[in-house]
């Protein structure tokens, strides 16, 4: 008789990942492989939509099965017809060199706004900006080899040294609807400013560019990962540019409910110098 330890289910961790998505408007999760959430992601880039309108069309127009088995054979139909189509158009077409180009971008529209980002490997912040770097290599001393640091141990005054605790978010991101995220530090370089008082947000709103935030926030609390992300927007108060990483900190039971956002200063091209949150 076999040790019960030697089963597959006790000798693998599940592969399975939480995500939050939006489906007509509300919030819910779904749990996937990470790889078949990227290869979603991509999907929808080659569509010109996002997850959620995917999300979306799926449990509207299912008949039977769950959301995820949904989700799983639309990816698989997906990409069973651009095989296809690669036999026809050859592999050194130029669609499957600019679908390879994108292939670790996500990129979601909005009337004339639009948010792309693309996913760094982590081994690349060395070489990103030094502020980052510095944030990125104060987090993993913190965490002590662990998956993650906690949150009280995080001490803004170590960034002041080389000015770029000004370049600092801190969100709580422990409410289970991403909407209910909070603001508890924003970055003076990226304040947002409402229109007409000019009263600074305490709140991520939810025009295109704040719903996508919440998405990457929402992913970096369940991964319990750092992301690292090379950003470019359009929004109404202008155009920016700038990379941005993502640490994820524990508050009680190890839990992830904090993060540190590091933003590296933005290149701005708007005429006027109203900011937005980064």
């Amino acid at each position: 008789m076999s040790d019960m330890s030697d089963l597959p289910s006790q000798r693998f961790e599940s592969s399975l990942e939480t995500y939050s998505v939006k489906i007509a408007g509300r919030w819910t999760t779904v749990r996937l492989e990470s790889e078949l959430m990227a290869a979603l992601k991509d999907v929808a880039l080659a569509e010109g939509s996002d997850v959620s309108d995917i999300c979306t069309r799926l449990a509207e127009g299912r008949r039977q099965g769950s959301l995820t088995s949904a989700l799983r054979l639309y990816v698989l139909k997906h990409y069973r017809e651009r095989a296809r189509q690669s036999v026809r158009l050859g592999p050194t077409s130029e669609l499957a060199k600019e679908l390879e180009a994108f292939r670790r971008s996500l990129l979601a529209t909005d009337e004339r706004n639009y948010v792309l980002r693309q996913e760094i490997d982590l081994d690349r912040v060395a070489d990103a900006d030094s502020g980052i770097a510095f944030l990125f290599a104060y987090w993993k001393a913190l965490a002590k080899g662990g998956e993650r640091p906690r949150f009280e141990d995080f001490k803004l005054d170590t960034l002041r040294s080389i000015g770029f605790d000004t370049n600092v978010h801190l969100i709580d991101v422990e409410p289970s609807n991403p909407d209910e995220f909070r603001i508890i530090r924003q970055a003076p370089v990226t304040l947002i400013c409402r229109a007409p008082d000019n009263a600074p947000l305490t709140t991520m709103g939810d025009s295109l560019y704040a719903r996508e935030i919440k998405a990457d926030y929402t992913a970096a609390k369940y991964k319990g990962q750092p992301m690292f992300q090379r950003m470019s927007v359009r929004t109404g108060e202008g155009a920016l540019r700038y990379q941005r990483i993502i640490l994820p900190c524990a508050v009680a039971d190890d839990r992830p409910g904090r993060l540190i956002v590091g933003v590296a200063p933005p290149a701005r091209s708007a005429a006027r110098r109203t900011s937005t949150q980064v």
